[in-house]
């Protein structure tokens, strides 16, 4: 009989303005470099378009988007999340 054991891959998503430029944003590359070596996926989330710091895993980077006001619901036009839309 063969016994099959499943391996949980555990996973994590480090959020944050960017990859460059500051204390807290070298330490989310460092982070992400960390836990990759450790075996966990990673997935670095940034706000703005600036990765200087080297990092591993998948980067979703949102600054890269246009957001155009008529693409943001009627509840959420003229919000600011950071700056001006």
């Amino acid at each position: 009989m063969k016994i099959i054991l499943s391996v949980k891959k555990y996973k994590i998503a480090l959020v944050g303005f960017s990859l460059s430029k500051g204390g807290g944003e070298k330490v989310m590359a460092n982070l992400s470099i960390f836990f990759d070596k450790m075996g966990i996926e990673v997935h670095n989330i940034i706000v703005l378009d600036g990765v200087t710091y080297p990092y591993s895993g998948k980067l979703v980077n949102m600054g890269c988007r246009k957001i155009k006001v008529m693409d943001l619901p009627t509840n959420l036009r003229g919000c600011s999340f950071y700056g001006n839309i």
